[in-house]
């Protein structure tokens, strides 16, 4: 071919078709010299040639029941349970049970005799209405009843009577009679009592117009004794 028809022949899209041909095997010997080259491929979860661990969160689950609380020995902590309401005020109920706290308590008719100790009896003697004339600061004057009580030792040994008291309330209920104390009658117990005697005490209170309980207890640390249905026998 001469010059001329080579140059003829050279056109510019000749020049195009030969570059992209030559492309084109440029690219097939490149990957027929490297067959053992790995493809991408997705990231693994395994641990890493390091040796560290991966670690994955765990997804909260959304069950709408929760799980018992465990506690540190790995047992299920017990459900806190309704509180317990909590107990009334001593006699709040209308009686007199509690009234007298954690002390032990025996009811009795005024008629029969109570023994808040082995050897120790208590009894009303009698009740009598009378119009108070107490002197002083909170004395009431007017209707009234005189409760005598007696106290049997029947003991080896003295006892003592200086904590002795005697205390009124409205017939079984916690509701207070209130006491007269600067009346002429009242002749409080005090002192000793020697083994086998007997001695007699005097307590005045506001005449309800009803029944009323009288509650005795030697000392703090003795069983109160009550009883029931106390009266004037001439009311």
């Amino acid at each position: 071919m001469s010059r001329t028809g080579w140059v003829r022949w050279f056109t510019p899209w000749r020049v195009v078709a030969v570059a992209a041909a030559s492309a084109i095997v440029a690219v097939v010997i490149v990957l027929v010299l490297q067959p053992g080259r790995p493809s991408v491929a997705a990231p693994s979860t395994s641990p890493s040639s390091s040796g560290a661990p991966t670690s994955t969160a765990a997804s909260p689950t959304r069950s709408g029941t929760p799980s018992a609380p465990v506690s540190v020995s790995g047992k299920p902590s017990p459900s806190a349970s309704p509180s317990s309401p909590e107990p009334s005020p001593s006699g709040s109920d209308g009686s007199l049970d509690g009234l007298f706290g954690d002390q032990p308590v025996t009811t009795a008719p005024a008629t029969e005799t109570a023994a808040p100790a082995k050897g120790v009896q208590v009894a009303i003697a009698s009740a009598t209405s009378i119009t108070t004339s107490g002197e002083g600061i909170g004395q009431i004057n007017g209707p009234g009843i005189v409760v005598a009580i007696t106290i049997t030792n029947g003991t080896a040994a003295a006892v003592s009577l200086e904590a002795v008291t005697v205390t009124a309330y409205e017939q079984g209920t916690p509701v207070p009679v209130s006491p007269v104390d600067g009346d002429p009658h009242a002749a409080p117990f005090s002192g000793s009592l020697q083994a086998g005697a007997i001695a007699q005490g005097s307590y005045v209170f506001v005449d309800p117009g009803t029944p009323i309980s009288v509650a005795v207890q030697i000392d703090p640390a003795s069983t109160v004794s009550v009883f029931d249905g106390v009266a004037p026998a001439n009311g």
